[in-house]
């Protein structure tokens, strides 16, 4: 790992390979080493840098204390784009992809390719005819919500893995992972504003539709469904695959059934 200081911002990231660059950005409840089966399929091609977002490893933190907007994260990548010093291409998971839709939307940070593999910018969901979408979030959101304000962060913990792994997903971790997700979620519940109420339409993105691949599971949640539909419908140009299984934690659990689709569409000339 590296730390580069970046306006006093601490950006802690790992930097492999030589050739264009690739910003790989993590999950919520992940870090950097999510990505490292990709990471050692790029880079004897690629340079690769794999960034530890706000609240993992050494990145500076945010103040619990308030709100987290998206621009807290997308710092980051601004920060390594500056120091690759040319156009990046960026990969982004779940919360790393909506990370990476809001760098192209409120950044200069030149971007040649952009792979979103469920995303789930969940502000979509409140335009008119996505109910279900948001319905199928707010079964996560409301309880969330109502455990952070009492601090009740490993029952959160609970709700958050059951939702994205299936039930039981929690009773079936060994205790310290357990605790890790739980010491993880007062980031989440930070970040969690950003996600639910950017007031953003989906054609904001549709200058980069074209140079942007959308990956998701078959069997995902049915609010990445939907903001997948809403996306495909909105977006002209937009390329998209679809993972047989494995759901929203494919990229961790099945790299072998997502990671060939985001090199074949990063090797696309």
């Amino acid at each position: 790992m590296s730390i580069l200081n970046w306006r006093g911002l601490d950006v802690d990231y790992t930097d492999d390979g030589q050739g264009p660059a690739v910003i790989l950005i993590h999950g919520g409840a992940s870090n950097y080493r999510q990505w490292e089966p990709l990471i050692g399929q790029l880079k004897d091609r690629y340079r690769v840098l794999a960034v530890n977002l706000r609240g993992t490893g050494k990145t500076s933190p945010w103040a619990l204390a308030k709100p987290q907007p998206l621009s807290a994260q997308t710092q980051l990548i601004e920060a390594l784009a500056e120091l690759v010093g040319e156009p990046v291409s960026l990969v982004g998971h779940s919360y790393g992809a909506t990370i990476a839709m809001k760098v192209a939307q409120t950044t200069s940070v030149q971007i040649n390719k952009m792979v979103l593999v469920e995303p789930n910018p969940f502000f979509l969901l409140n335009r008119p005819g996505y109910e279900d979408g948001r319905a199928d979030i707010d079964i996560m959101a409301e309880p969330f919500q109502r455990l952070a304000a009492e601090d009740r962060w490993s029952e959160m913990g609970v709700h958050f893995i059951d939702y994205w792994f299936g039930t039981g997903s929690w009773q079936a971790m060994g205790e310290k992972r357990q605790a890790s997700i739980s010491g993880m979620m007062p980031t989440i519940r930070g970040a969690w504003d950003g996600l639910m109420y950017d007031p953003v339409p989906v054609e904001t993105w549709s200058d980069m539709a074209a140079r942007t691949l959308l990956i998701t599971s078959a069997d995902t949640r049915l609010s990445v469904k939907r903001i997948r539909d809403q996306m495909r419908e909105h977006l002209p140009g937009l390329s998209f695959v679809e993972t047989p299984e494995g759901g929203h934690m494919a990229i961790v659990s099945k790299p072998d059934l997502v990671n060939p689709d985001i090199i074949r569409f990063l090797d696309q000339i």
